[in-house]
């Protein structure tokens, strides 16, 4: 059984939700379902089995600058997103 954030994060994965409706719905969450969805993203990547070379792609498609925390762990090859301090888990560009 899926999830409603599990059934959001499958359509922006496959395109049917844009970006700017990704954020907006991350957006509205509360701190503790912000770090859920963080949690199963991390699980769905892996599951997708995403590769290091992945990651400068995923970067620039998600709208992160690469400076900001969460691009610069990913780039380490380290995801513990959710574990983030709450002000870096809207990191993104404006």
């Amino acid at each position: 059984m899926l999830y409603a954030h599990e059934v959001i994060l499958n359509e922006l994965a496959q395109g049917l939700r844009s970006v700017d409706e990704g954020v907006e719905w991350f957006k509205g969450l509360s701190e503790g379902d912000q770090r859920r969805v963080l949690h199963a993203l991390v699980l769905f990547c892996g599951q997708a089995r995403a590769r290091e070379e992945d990651v400068p792609e995923s970067i620039a498609r998600s709208g992160i600058r690469p400076t900001h925390t969460p691009a610069v762990m990913l780039t380490k090859w380290r995801f513990g997103m959710e574990a983030l301090p709450a002000y870096e888990l809207l990191t993104l560009n404006a």
